[in-house]
């Protein structure tokens, strides 16, 4: 195994990892990235003789087939993520990228499925309204500008559920950032630990209101390969304002207002955790 460094005819540079596993039936695997964050991952095939047989003849290389290299098929898979309704009669907010390319969407609330309807999607601010006919608890969206630096924050949602189970996960922290990566202003930069499958999810102030929806994580492997070092709990989560227009749009009427008196850890989560519920998109 080892680090290496790939330049294109091109120019263009990808730093990266490589392994050779003894026991599976490929020579060799790793990834790269350029500094922009594209990654190339590859596999190389043959048995070793012949492997060996190409490094030693380098006259060969540009004989290679194609067969030689694998190239995953782009098929679609269930992705499941976490949504929040904003109104009692069953609108709900996720991320666009938990339904992207989904045929149907469901909604999995008390152990039931509901099919959902997308009302509509905003790909710029990675958001999506969707609705499912039945009452529902709203989380109060937060009506101002902006979040202070250092407002706590609890964050909901339903992570690895095919590892760490069905349950509503919630998470503590603070708002670290009022701009995202590369001082992106459509975002929050949150230290609530999130996990695949939080995507989609509210991260709600100690009023119990909704001022974000989390949207992604910094790639540690990604940051290791371009930065040499690895980042620590840097999450990122959309404002809630940037859901306006969507709102505006489709004329649905939202609760904004707070509550009078601050709530503590565990009031904060009995008050809303029937409020989040499991996005799964076919």
């Amino acid at each position: 195994s080892g680090t290496s460094t790939l330049t294109c005819s091109t120019g263009k540079t990808f730093k990266g990892q490589w392994i050779i596993p003894n026991s599976l039936g490929y020579i060799a695997k790793g990834q790269f990235v350029d500094s922009k964050g594209d990654i190339i991952h590859f596999i190389f095939g043959e048995n070793i003789g012949q492997f060996r047989g190409l490094v030693d003849s380098p006259h060969q290389i540009q004989k290679i087939p194609k067969q030689h290299f694998t190239f995953p098929q782009e098929t679609y898979q269930v992705k499941t993520g976490t949504g929040f309704f904003i109104t009692s009669d069953g609108y709900l907010i996720t991320n666009h990228h938990v339904i992207n390319g989904a045929s149907k969407v469901y909604i999995k609330k008390n152990e039931k499925k509901y099919v959902a309807q997308i009302v509509d999607i905003d790909k710029e601010n990675d958001l999506a309204i969707l609705k499912i006919n039945i009452l529902s608890k709203p989380i109060p969206l937060f009506s101002g500008d902006e979040i202070q630096k250092g407002t706590k924050i609890t964050s909901f949602g339903y992570p690895l559920i095919g590892l760490q189970g069905n349950e509503l996960k919630t998470t503590f922290g603070f708002i670290n950032s009022i701009s995202g990566y590369n001082d992106d202003k459509k975002y929050y930069q949150i230290d609530t630990p999130i996990q695949p499958g939080n995507s989609g999810g509210p991260i709600i102030n100690y009023y119990g209101e909704a001022v974000g929806v989390v949207t992604s994580t910094l790639n540690q492997q990604n940051t290791l390969m371009t930065q040499g070092t690895f980042t620590q709990n840097v999450n990122y989560a959309v404002k809630i304002n940037r859901l306006l227009p969507l709102l505006i749009k489709n004329n649905i009427r939202v609760i904004s207002q707070s509550n009078s008196r601050r709530l503590n850890e565990v009031q904060l989560v009995n008050n809303y955790e029937k409020s989040v519920v499991i996005i799964i998109a076919h």
